[in-house]
């Protein structure tokens, strides 16, 4: 038996976007029978930290010319031998598009439900 993560497909770089996301928070509610939609994509991490022992906070950019756009995937050390990447590292991820106030300003955030490695990048 396999799990399978589906999801709504990609968005385009210039989706990731503070307006997309509050697009979508206006579009719920979002609920059982009615789920979130979830994105997939591959981006390279600009910087990555551990907050808490055991979640991933993550800088990434879906092209070069791109702002980076955070990230955090809870509970990621959870998994075992989870690693933490480096810049550079390229990384798949599931993820769901929202917005974020948390440290002062509103901006664009993933909520990541699953990372995966693709490569180490530069």
């Amino acid at each position: 038996m396999q799990n399978v993560l589906e999801t709504d497909g990609e968005l385009a770089a210039a989706e990731i976007s503070l307006e997309t996301a509050r697009a979508l928070e206006d579009g719920g509610p979002w609920g059982q029978g009615f789920p979130e939609p979830v994105f997939e994509g591959e981006f390279d991490v600009v910087e990555a930290r551990t907050v808490g022992d055991r979640h991933l906070k993550l800088w990434l950019r879906a092209e070069a010319a791109m702002r980076p756009v955070e990230a955090i995937a809870f509970g990621y050390f959870d998994e075992s031998g989870a690693r933490r990447p480096g810049a550079g590292a390229r990384l798949k991820l599931a993820y769901r598009l929202q917005s974020t106030s948390f440290g002062g300003s509103e901006r664009a955030e993933l909520l990541a439900d699953h990372v995966e490695w693709r490569g180490t990048g530069l």
